[in-house]
């Protein structure tokens, strides 16, 4: 809405219907620093990756712990390796209710460098959700806006050659799978 270009128009649609935060920003750079932030408020530190040190998470509040004892299911959805950055581990201590990785997919849906593309992990998280009692917390991790940001189909921005516009395309094809979800 704010951009010169809607490179995420479903998204952008969503934000017409819901609370929306259009000026937050990421405690890190990448995306285990991120998931320390948004489940656990541990903000990122330089030189630490907070996943690894679970003896250190398990003192802190977390989003899953504080679902699960108002009585929500949980579960963590994601179309990758698990065992990247500690990440299994760290899930399990935040005590996660279901936790879906990369290999509880089909080993031909997993078809670009980090795992199984979003249009289809969105299936995915869709199954899980329906198999949750209501109510329930959800984490949904997408890949496709990881360099080098492979799309399984073509959008306006797939053509361009540089980062700029290889972001743009996997961001585009991340909306599409939002979409998807949704409908």
């Amino acid at each position: 809405l704010y951009a010169k270009e809607s490179i995420t128009p479903f998204f952008d649609s969503l934000g017409k219907h819901s609370l929306r935060f259009t000026n937050a920003f990421s405690t890190g750079f990448r995306t285990d620093q991120g998931l320390g932030s948004l489940l656990s408020g541990i903000p990122s530190m330089e030189g630490l990756n907070i996943l690894q040190k679970l003896d250190k998470v398990k003192q802190f509040p977390s989003l899953p712990a504080t679902m699960k004892a108002s009585g929500k299911s949980t579960s963590f959805v994601y179309g990758g390796d698990l065992n990247f950055a500690n990440l299994s581990n760290y899930l399990v201590a935040l005590g996660f209710d279901t936790i879906i990785g990369q290999h509880d997919f089909e080993k031909n849906d997993i078809s670009s460098d980090w795992g199984v593309p979003d249009h289809i992990v969105a299936q995915k998280a869709f199954d899980v959700i329906n198999q949750h009692k209501t109510p329930f917390f959800t984490t949904w991790l997408l890949l496709s806006s990881h360099a080098p940001f492979d799309v399984p189909m073509p959008n306006k921005y797939t053509a361009s050659t540089d980062n700029a516009g290889k972001y743009k395309s996997s961001v585009a094809y991340s909306d599409y799978a939002l979409s998807l979800f949704f409908k």
